[in-house]
């Protein structure tokens, strides 16, 4: 009689533990960044898009609150609290996020999603000198 309920509790334990896993991945996103494009404090608008000449993993884990390039700068942003979320003017969903880069500096984290194209997302790191903005593909 101990060795079913032995087994029952564990197969109970293993049913848990991988419905957490499978849960766990809902809030991860994986893209490859596929161009970039700055704009300096003295500039008035981003530079034109540059298509990026590799393929550079991107994942954004929002249980994790990090979105980590698979680089050789290795980019990433922690992301501490999300500070805003709406609309654009363009219509599409942005999430804005207080965050820190690899290199400790603090900056602000806006992503975008495309409302015509939900595959293609933006993310823009923005410091105080300087502004990056990543174009991200599913």
């Amino acid at each position: 009689m101990k060795n079913p309920i032995v087994w029952a509790v564990s197969l109970f334990l293993f049913i848990l533990v991988s419905g957490q896993s499978l849960w766990a991945q809902k809030n991860v996103a994986v893209f490859r960044y596929i161009a970039g494009c700055e704009k300096k404090k003295t500039d008035a608008r981003f530079s034109e898009w540059r298509d990026i000449e590799s393929t550079i993993k991107v994942v954004m884990d929002f249980d994790k609150m990090v979105i980590q390039f698979y680089n050789k700068a290795e980019t990433k942003f922690d992301l501490l609290d999300q500070t805003d979320t709406g609309k654009d003017r363009d219509g599409d969903d942005y999430f804005d996020y207080e965050a820190i880069d690899e290199e400790g500096i603090r900056c602000t984290v806006r992503i975008i999603v495309d409302k015509d194209d939900s595959d293609q997302w933006y993310l823009y790191a923005y410091y105080n000198n300087l502004a990056l903005g990543f174009a991200l593909r599913r």
